[in-house]
């Protein structure tokens, strides 16, 4: 049951994710969590470094921003000033629940094998991306306050990851391919 959380990738951040071997994998579409993965907490700015990475995807790979905040304009003023759809959730369409992933892959017309979930959260973005059959990136939460459900949860994430035995991977650590 706790392999259902483990990634499949673990990296330091968004601009850690290879492009190259996730298009080796198969992979056409990418779903991408905002809060903390993207972006920080409820923030509407994106790193130079993160719009260059999301700039290079968008060349390659169908994009769709996929949240569960009930702040749909925030979500939305950040895929408009990316140039990328967004699908906001909440309730049982929420992530984990398939409502979100099944929307997500729907709005860029990829189906879930070959699609990626990068997200910044096991139980949410791990575990629903993988129930549907996608592949999965973890990625080091971006710095900042948070969710306090999530503060809750980050304890056991980190517990988990270590009984993995698992590390985030960057550039400069030899890359981890997928």
């Amino acid at each position: 049951m706790l392999e259902l959380l483990r990634p499949d990738l673990y990296v330091a951040s968004l601009e850690d994710v290879d492009l190259d071997a996730l298009a080796a994998r198969g992979i056409k579409g990418l779903l991408i969590d905002r809060d903390k993965t993207l972006t920080a907490w409820r923030s509407r700015e994106v790193s130079a470094a993160r719009r260059e990475w999301v700039a290079a995807a968008r060349e390659r790979f169908a994009l769709c921003v996929v949240s569960n905040t009930i702040f749909y304009r925030g979500v939305r003023a950040v895929g408009d000033s990316l140039g990328v759809p967004v699908v906001v959730r909440w309730g049982l369409g929420r992530k984990p629940f398939p409502g979100a992933f099944r929307a997500g892959l729907a709005r860029i017309g990829v189906a879930p094998n070959e699609a990626a979930m990068i997200g910044d959260q096991l139980l949410t973005d791990i575990a629903g991306a993988k129930l549907q059959g996608l592949f999965t990136v973890l990625v080091e939460p971006v710095q900042g306050r948070e969710f306090p459900g999530t503060e809750l949860i980050r304890p056991l994430e980190r517990m988990l990851l270590r009984r993995w035995g698992l590390h985030p991977q960057g550039r400069s650590d030899g890359d981890q391919r997928p």
